[in-house]
């Protein structure tokens, strides 16, 4: 129903070309060539925003409910991170057209998923599924956690700042995906992955 194609353990980046179409006069972005690459370069987008959400809720926590401050991070909210990597792709998945080719890997070393799709998208579209994640697992949790502190139980609190923050780490590399986009494509051009890579 969805088009996805599940390709299994992710081992190069050759075996995802191969399960995909290069279209003609396409144009590679200016970005990381490599995961390991893409990695380190989403971490310097990371780093700030994480150091934005915890400073602002400790403030806020001081002035509300000083139990966040001991609360904020432990083995439990750590945990969430497993079951936010599918949740993150099924966001991705539902925000491209149904009919779109979908090929899904699995990142063994990362624990994480890689969604590819060589269907061609709109400028405006691959910028909205870029920012489902960010709005849905970063943005809603923080701002919804912040304004009830104090309101509703500290244990739910903790848990929508300790969402957002993970939402930061997991939503870190679509902030760069949506940078490149609006800096590198045309306005009636269309966006695809070949490889690793967006064109």
């Amino acid at each position: 129903m969805l088009n996805i194609r599940f390709r299994g353990i992710y081992k190069a980046e050759e075996e995802i070309k191969k399960n995909s179409k290069l279209h003609k006069n396409s144009v590679k972005f200016k970005e990381a060539k490599t995961i390991k690459e893409h990695t380190k370069k989403s971490e310097k987008i990371m780093l700030p925003i994480v150091v934005i959400i915890i400073i602002s809720a400790l403030l806020i926590a001081d002035l509300k409910n000083i139990e966040l401050i001991f609360h904020l991070i432990d083995l439990a909210s750590i945990i969430l991170l497993i079951p936010l990597v599918p949740i993150y792709e099924i966001i991705i998945i539902l925000s491209y057209p149904i009919k779109a080719n979908k090929d899904l890997y699995i990142i063994k070393k990362d624990l994480a998923l890689l969604l590819i799709s060589d269907s061609l998208i709109s400028k405006k579209r691959y910028i909205t599924i870029c920012l489902m994640p960010i709005i849905i697992l970063l943005i809603i949790p923080y701002v919804t956690g912040i304004i009830t502190i104090g309101i509703i139980p500290i244990q739910i609190t903790k848990l929508l700042v300790i969402i957002s923050l993970l939402g930061t780490i997991i939503t870190s590399s679509n902030i760069i995906n949506i940078y490149n986009t609006i800096k590198q494509v045309p306005k009636k051009a269309k966006i695809f992955n070949y490889g690793y890579n967006s064109y």
